[in-house]
């Protein structure tokens, strides 16, 4: 599964001291890896836990190669980590903070009805709505669809989202695949993040829109650390239009590539309609929008939840998304909201998107987020989260903005709870935090 490893030349990674690492470090360190984890056999569980690093990439890699089934954690949280051991039922645990010693797991004994997959990638959902869904993808497939080209591509990449994220991974297998560097650093805050670019020279950045908010809104963001820069991609939630209009002000020569893709299916390969538009094309994977939700069935999907069964999967292969969608004339998709971000008030039907369009209206507006709070008289209350350009006076605007709704919502549509600020907030994956 890894001879085309040999074929590359060249920087493998280099990391936040600079420090670089061949193709040809990696074989050998494979090679050592092998000898130092003997114990470990084909069909073998095992546990990583640890962010990117040259030590962590190898092990990712030789494990892949012998067969096992590899379930990544970034989480340095103890409590996360034996739920999800408890859940996962591994035989070896290999932790970064035990400087990557091999770990029998003796109390995980009782294995669980996991997949028998040689092979494979086991990941968690984010747990965001009680106990995380596990699922289990074939790591084969998933390298396999990833082409390895004619020529090296000799490219530098952030690996920016996480060694447990579904984009993460694919970002990884991808770029070795191509025969890329892969940058690698531990701090994600905007400061560091500009520099580790201007420094390393990075000249792809995968990215969350959350985090862009947080770049533009950074004093440390100054356009010219992005000369290196060639290509941003973005994906995991909706791109608001303001920060992409501002991207692309900023950043004219940087081409915008909007990605599409769910732990359950894994990453499909798409296309944007420009650098400048929120419309995109899925390509070499089946879909289809069936009364507005898109449908995807890919050949690195799972089959359902390990443990649950659930609607989110047909009969006939096909996985609901969840994703409400517009489809223009050319094919392009937009996402336009979450099935159930839906909110019922008083049995009337609210679209987020409506409203949030309607913000963007706003000049000083960089992004606007509804969502339903329960309320025990009219079943929930809109609520709106607002980020508005540094400078902006945030009381002001909070009555510019109720003012706003008021003459251009009906009354059901109202935000009740208007939350403004310039701080951009974020969850771990950085994904936009409501609160």
């Amino acid at each position: 599964m890894l001879d085309f490893i040999s074929k590359f030349k060249g920087d493998f990674l280099v990391n936040r001291d600079l420090k670089v690492y061949s193709y040809e470090d990696l074989e050998k360190s494979i090679i050592e890896i092998s000898n130092d984890y003997t114990k470990i056999k084909p069909g073998t569980k095992v546990i990583i836990r640890s962010d990117y690093s040259f030590k962590s990439i190898s092990i990712f890699l030789y494990l892949a190669k012998l067969g096992c089934n590899i379930c990544p954690i970034t989480s340095e949280n103890d409590a996360e980590l034996n739920e999800k051991l408890l859940l996962f039922k591994g035989d070896y645990l290999i932790d970064s903070k035990l400087n990557y010693k091999l770990v029998f797991l003796e109390n995980n004994k009782i294995k669980n009805d996991i997949s028998d997959l040689n092979a494979s990638i086991t990941l968690f959902s984010s747990g965001t709505s009680g106990i995380p869904k596990m699922m289990v993808q074939n790591l084969k497939s998933i390298f396999e669809s990833h082409d390895v080209p004619k020529n090296q591509k000799q490219l530098r990449i952030l690996l920016f989202l996480l060694f447990d994220h579904v984009g993460g991974l694919n970002t990884l297998i991808s770029s070795i695949k191509k025969g890329m560097c892969v940058a690698i650093t531990s701090s994600r805050n905007p400061e560091d993040i500009c520099n580790f670019i201007s420094e390393a020279n990075i000249n792809v950045l995968p990215t969350t829109p959350t985090f862009l908010n947080m770049l533009l809104l950074s004093d440390a963001f100054i356009p010219e650390k992005f000369n290196s820069i060639k290509l941003i991609t973005y994906g995991t939630e909706k791109m608001p239009p303001g920060t992409l209009k501002k991207i692309n002000i900023l950043l004219p020569r940087v081409k915008l590539l909007q990605t599409f893709g769910t732990s359950e299916t894994g990453i499909v390969k798409t296309i944007s309609k420009s650098s400048d538009s929120l419309f995109f094309k899925i390509i070499d994977t089946d879909y289809k929008v069936v009364n507005n939700e898109l449908f995807l069935k890919t050949k690195t999907q799972i089959k359902n939840y390990e443990g649950i069964n659930s609607d989110s999967f047909t009969q006939d292969g096909w996985f609901k998304t969840g994703d409400i969608v517009e489809v223009d004339d050319d094919g392009f998709i937009k996402v336009i909201s979450r099935i159930n971000n839906i909110i019922n008030v008083g049995g009337l039907k609210v679209f987020p998107n409506e409203i949030e369009q309607l913000i963007f209206e706003l000049d000083f507006v960089i992004d606007a987020t509804v969502y339903g709070k329960p309320n025990a008289f009219v079943g929930n209350i809109i609520c709106l989260k607002v980020i508005v350009e540094g400078g902006i006076d945030v009381l002001i605007a909070k009555k510019q903005i109720k003012l706003f709704c008021r003459t251009k919502l009906d009354k059901y549509k109202i935000p009740q709870k208007i939350i403004v600020t310039n701080i951009v907030t974020s969850t771990l994956r950085f994904k936009k935090s409501l609160e």
